[in-house]
């Protein structure tokens, strides 16, 4: 089931999911444009990632108008930032849940 995690700006929402990635980095967002999947992000939480542990790595984009797409950022809401300047749609607004999940 998704939970939405922000607050919906026109056309652009974020829902948190759990990802099965064969560690502890299972929490995730995904962004929507227009109903479309655009952007997945996943927490990193494995202790293995060293000084990385706790941003947001950026699994998988679509539809991202940008020469160099960074693949990691310190926060959720630098991530939504960042794909909403650089794809076709309206921001995307996110809440502090977003921070917090569980």
């Amino acid at each position: 089931m998704l939970e939405a995690i922000g607050t919906s700006v026109s056309r652009t929402s974020a829902y948190k999911v759990r990802i099965n990635t064969l560690s502890a980095d299972s929490n995730a967002i995904i962004l929507l444009a227009d109903g479309a999947m655009i952007a997945v992000l996943v927490e990193l939480s494995d202790e293995g990632h060293g000084p990385d542990q706790g941003k947001w790595a950026l699994e998988a984009a679509f539809a991202i108008e940008a020469e160099r797409v960074p693949s990691m950022f310190v926060s959720a809401d630098e991530a939504a930032e960042w794909i909403s300047t650089h794809v076709r749609c309206n921001k995307f607004v996110l809440t502090e849940a977003l921070i917090q999940l569980r």
